[in-house]
């Protein structure tokens, strides 16, 4: 006797930044979380600007090269998290691997969050009318053999 296979589909779609492909995942579960980011990421920068006010040694007003680093590498965590909830970890990495500039890659979040929550939306639409046509379809039988 064979046993029972049943292959399960990667749900989800390509996002292409620059050159660098990405995949946002469009499970249930994973739209859930995306649309929960905003408030994550919010916690995220508060974090980050705790750890700003605890270096001593910063000094906005006089921006030397040490101080630029360390705001640098805040940003770039800030920006990380974005990144690499939506996208999965590691996807910052990626992007600024081949486009360093922290700035950039800041403008874009918003371009990408609507995008990514307008093309969800309408997938999860589709997947809803088909569920719902399936089981009309269910219906009309069960309709044919009483």
């Amino acid at each position: 006797m064979s046993g029972i296979q049943i292959d399960i589909k990667r749900s989800g779609f390509p996002v292409k930044i620059g050159e660098v492909d990405l995949w946002f995942d469009d499970s249930l579960e994973n739209i859930v979380n995306f649309f929960d980011a905003e408030k994550k990421l919010q916690e995220k920068d508060l974090e980050i600007a705790e750890k700003l006010k605890k270096y001593e040694d910063v000094d906005e007003t006089n921006m030397d090269t040490k101080t630029a680093n360390k705001i640098l590498e805040l940003k770039k965590e800030s920006i990380a998290a974005f990144y690499d909830e939506t996208f999965g970890e590691g996807s910052f990495k990626k992007v600024y691997d081949k486009y360093p500039h922290v700035d950039e890659l800041e403008s874009i979040i918003v371009p990408i969050s609507k995008a990514i929550s307008d093309a969800a939306i309408e997938r999860q639409n589709k997947r809803m009318k088909q569920a719902e046509s399936e089981l009309n379809e269910i219906d009309k039988k069960r309709a044919k053999k009483k």
